[in-house]
């Protein structure tokens, strides 16, 4: 499970059953998707799109946000939080 760097230790604790994995933009596992905040959103549902209909697609879509596919940050970017 991917989660905000500010929330994570609340989640371990609270779920200590809960695999989480740290230092990621986003994860899925058994067709549950997980991610670390509102942009880290965006970036796993270009992901998705990208997985379903191909990187064009994705691209396609991505340019119309206006976030450049080919700098999109991927599910293993460093997260750097400011506490």
């Amino acid at each position: 499970m991917a989660e905000h760097a500010k929330r994570m230790e609340e989640l371990q604790t609270t779920y200590p059953r809960v695999v989480t994995q740290q230092d990621r933009l986003f994860a899925h596992d058994n067709g549950i998707y997980t991610h670390a905040g509102i942009t880290a959103g965006i970036d796993l549902a270009l992901a998705i799109l990208e997985e379903r209909q191909g990187p064009l697609f994705a691209a396609k879509v991505a340019r119309e946000l206006v976030v450049y596919l080919p700098i999109r940050r991927k599910a293993f970017t460093l997260i750097f939080a400011i506490t």
